[in-house]
């Protein structure tokens, strides 16, 4: 059953990449606030649902997990500062900024903290405003390419990490604490350089607004799994 809750969050994720220049000209007007709303729920859940399935990581390789997130934050913010500082111009600094989000959007998916189906579905559906800004960013680079064959590239991104799940089960628990804690730290780099920068104005009440969202059905849920848990 977690497949299948798995296969339609990697759907719903893939579906964000086909339909981005179409959600590019419907969300034109109100960029600001839905970036900032985005940047809120993704901040949200790095410090409610990444964060804290990390903690067990300290048992298994002591504070050396700070590192593993750090070393995620670098690691997007090294392969960015390769495409626009380095000499690679066109085509290789579109390839390098894609091939970046293909490794993000594959860990997204097979690194997915996993609670319940129907929660994570809901947190899923949070996430499209952030995945969105983020293909928005790598449109901007090369709008042909990008609409061409390069969302279509991330989609299989997305697939991939569904596959990996379905052929190699779930990683063990020390893979998978290195794996949340990098997607953690490219989270953190995409909120401060893509959705809270895409416009001179972010909107504090929107960006609140989203924290208080993804808040609210994070308390809920705890609520009614604690009353549905035996005893």
């Amino acid at each position: 059953m977690n497949l299948i809750y798995s296969l339609i969050a990697a759907l719903v994720l893939s579906l964000v990449h086909v339909v981005s220049p179409r959600l590019n000209q419907i969300l034109s007007s109100r960029t600001a606030a839905a970036s900032s709303f985005g940047a809120g729920v993704a901040a949200t859940f790095v410090f409610l649902e990444l964060l804290p399935k990390i903690d067990h990581g300290h048992e298994l390789i002591g504070n050396s997990i700070e590192f593993v997130i750090l070393s995620g934050f670098l690691a997007v913010f090294s392969l960015h500062h390769l495409a626009h500082r380095s000499p690679v111009r066109g085509k290789g600094r579109f390839a390098i900024v894609l091939a970046t989000a293909f490794a993000y959007n594959w860990l997204l998916v097979f690194s997915f903290p996993r609670s319940n189906g129907a929660y994570d579905l809901v947190i899923t559906g949070l996430l499209v405003l952030h995945l969105f800004f983020y293909d928005r960013s790598i449109r901007e680079e090369d709008p042909e390419a990008f609409d061409a064959w390069g969302r279509w590239l991330l989609v299989g991104a997305t697939m991939l990490g569904w596959c990996g799940l379905w052929g190699l089960g779930h990683p063990t628990p020390l893979m998978e604490d290195i794996m949340i804690g990098l997607l953690a730290g490219a989270i953190m780099y995409q909120i401060f350089t893509v959705e809270l920068t895409i416009t001179k104005e972010t909107r504090y009440f929107w960006m609140i607004f989203g924290v208080v969202v993804y808040l609210g059905i994070f308390l809920l849920s705890t609520v009614f799994m604690f009353k549905a848990s035996p005893g």
